[in-house]
């Protein structure tokens, strides 16, 4: 017979991996209602252009998409997550991939961004959210729309901002948004934080 704690944690597993398709999907189809149901009532959100309650992030997302020209937008390529769990808390971390088109410097760019997303997770009513999620870049690039445009970007703007997002910050802050500068870099020591405070969310600590 097969182990029933076992097949309990793998379906955890599933549905926690499930969750961060959904949220993806939505995020980029406006499902608004369905994304903010992907979080807890209290949770914590931090992105590159915003820190705050995530009803606040949802909220915010509403209003850039009424904003947002049809030749720009972004998409959220949601790859492989593994979790730990215990009990009704859980931890995941989901590698990501955003796929940006805008504007800078007068031309139509694309930027595309490598990184992480460390959630930490409760689980109510048979139902898995998000009760806080940081976010760690690993790297990113940026390009023309049309290969045969040149690009310059002013390097002392662009030395402001954090290796693993600094061209999609010099874009965004182009437009007027406020950068989290507090997003850690990979293997230093603000990111070994973040991955401390998953171990005692874990725990039971840190509520």
């Amino acid at each position: 017979m097969p182990d029933s704690g076992n097949t309990n944690e793998l379906l955890d597993q599933f549905q926690i991996a499930q969750l961060a398709q959904n949220w993806g999907n939505w995020r980029d189809t406006g499902e608004w209602d369905k994304l903010r149901n992907c979080y807890t009532p209290d949770a914590t959100m931090v992105t590159t252009w915003y820190k705050g309650p995530a009803s606040g992030f949802v909220d915010a997302s509403i209003q850039g998409r009424a904003r947002q020209p049809k030749d720009r937008g972004g998409l959220h390529i949601i790859g492989g997550s593994t979790s730990e769990i215990n009990g009704n808390r859980a931890t995941a971390e989901t590698r990501i991939t955003l796929l940006l088109r805008s504007v800078v410097h007068e031309k139509l760019v694309d930027i595309t961004v490598y990184g992480r997303f460390l959630d930490c997770l409760l689980k109510s009513g048979g139902q898995w959210r998000i009760q806080s999620r940081e976010p760690v870049y690993d790297k990113d690039s940026l390009r023309p729309v049309d290969p045969g445009e040149t690009l310059v970007l002013d390097a002392k703007e662009l030395a402001k901002y954090p290796a693993g997002f600094r061209h999609l910050a010099y874009v965004q802050s182009s437009e007027g948004a406020s950068i989290t500068l507090s997003i850690p870099d990979p293997y230093s020591n603000e990111e070994k934080a973040v991955y401390a405070r998953g171990k005692e969310w874990l725990k039971g600590a840190g509520a």
